[in-house]
């Protein structure tokens, strides 16, 4: 991102009293970065254009640490070369991308600790859940669960089955 929409975003995020508030830092992440930031979330990740891939939806209330690294698509091990100059097309040697990235969507209050790796395999954080520091999460995480590890496993719902179901 240029210096001047960083400086946009900074004064955005000052003026409008910081992350947990700002309507136009989130405007200008859904705006120059493709993701969407829903309200009262907050997190380094979250207001630094390029830090989620566009198309990243962060729900209500998110409570996200710093080092958090999302990655919606993984190199083609099944192909000769792996290298992106054969599946990306932004770097001029194939005409449109050969491999297709994926999408995340984090559920309203989760809360995802410190230096947690995403990897493409999982396309949802459920709502509420809540992912334990350093974690490598490799597929979706249910609404309520706690994860943890590498790869991230539900150690338990955060609640009673019922309770969950409300």
């Amino acid at each position: 991102m240029g210096r001047l929409r960083q400086r946009a975003l900074d004064l955005a995020l000052k003026w409008e009293g910081g992350a947990f508030w700002s309507a136009t830092a989130r405007e200008i992440v859904a705006r120059w970065g493709g993701v969407r930031v829903g309200a009262y979330s907050y997190g380094s990740a979250c207001f630094v254009v390029g830090a989620l891939p566009a198309g990243t939806v962060v729900g209500r209330y998110v409570s996200m640490a710093d080092g958090v690294r999302v990655f919606t698509r993984n190199h083609p091990v099944g192909r000769l070369s792996m290298h992106p100059f054969f599946y990306n097309a932004a770097l001029g040697f194939v005409e449109k991308d050969t491999i297709t990235s994926g999408t995340l969507e984090i559920g309203d209050d989760a809360w995802i600790g410190d230096r947690v790796i995403v990897t493409p395999g999982c396309r949802r954080i459920g709502l509420g859940a809540v992912v334990g520091a350093a974690a490598v999460v490799t597929k979706d995480v249910p609404d309520f669960a706690i994860v943890a590890g590498n790869p991230a496993r539900v150690l338990r719902m955060r609640f009673e089955e019922g309770t969950c179901e409300l």
